[in-house]
């Protein structure tokens, strides 16, 4: 009798965790099923790509100010002129360059 007991107890618990897996799964299945459109994507990236340029920017004005060295600051207009630079037209031309869905 005890083992009977149990073993139901076990059966018992075991169903409850796998309804509550099916739950989750039920969830996630819903999330699944709305994607993320690709206009909003780019639109983060974009975003994120040209916040961190003007923020670089900003830096890069107020070590000059504060600074004032004008070797150190070529050197970090430099940086923003080749690196960055090159890296916000690329996402600009590529994000809104391309065909709207």
């Amino acid at each position: 009798m005890p083992l009977e007991r149990e073993i139901d107890d076990e059966i018992r618990r075991r169903s409850e965790e796998l309804e509550s897996a099916e739950q989750q799964l039920r969830t996630t299945e819903k999330k699944i099923d709305r994607p993320i459109p690709a206009a909003t994507v780019r639109f983060h990236v974009t975003k994120w790509v040209l916040w961190s340029f003007l923020a670089y920017a900003i830096g890069v004005g107020l070590f000059i100010m504060i600074c004032g060295d004008a070797a150190r600051s070529a050197l970090l207009i430099d940086i923003m002129k080749t690196l960055l630079l090159p890296i916000v037209t690329l996402v600009i031309g590529f994000y809104f360059g391309s065909k709207a869905e």
